[in-house]
């Protein structure tokens, strides 16, 4: 016999079911857009041109917000958080999408979004979040080197 009392739902399992909702739907549109153009065929292309970024495609997957996924609302992003960047992660590299998706579409606007807010800042996380501009973070000096005490690099100004 059904227990109505614990048959019925409650905040923490609408919430989560809404949650489990939410990243089912960003994973069918990374699958909808990766699956629309043949990612091989793009990786091969860019190899052949020497490497590189699509431009165009990388305006793209901007104006669909994932470059945005990590930015607060305040920024101009969308405020989400890592379940959304896995899921779409997850999509690209079963698509095989040759952008670097983490590498410069994610992370840089990650780390800057939590700099101390000035001009500067805040024209570099709307250029990045347009996708008008492609930056990456320099976090190791030599392959294989992870520990930040490890670093060799420097930066100095022109």
């Amino acid at each position: 016999m059904a227990d109505p009392q614990h048959d019925m739902p409650t905040a923490s399992t609408d919430a989560h079911a809404s949650r489990e909702e939410a990243l089912r739907m960003f994973r069918d549109s990374a699958t909808d857009v990766l699956g629309s153009t043949d990612q091989r065929q793009r990786c091969r292309a860019l190899e052949l041109a020497g490497g590189g970024v699509d431009r165009g495609v990388w305006r793209q997957l901007a104006e669909l917000g994932w470059w945005s996924l990590l930015v607060d609302e305040a920024d101009g992003g969308l405020g989400l958080g890592i379940a959304e960047v896995a899921v779409i992660a997850q999509e690209a590299g079963r698509h095989l999408l040759p952008d670097p998706l983490v590498d410069a579409g994610v992370l840089p606007l990650a780390l800057l979004a939590r700099l101390p807010p000035s001009a500067l800042r805040t024209e570099l996380l709307a250029d990045l979040q347009a996708g008008t501009r492609i930056a990456g973070v320099a976090w190791q000096a030599r392959a294989g080197e992870l520990l930040p005490a490890a670093r060799h690099c420097t930066a100095k100004p022109d």
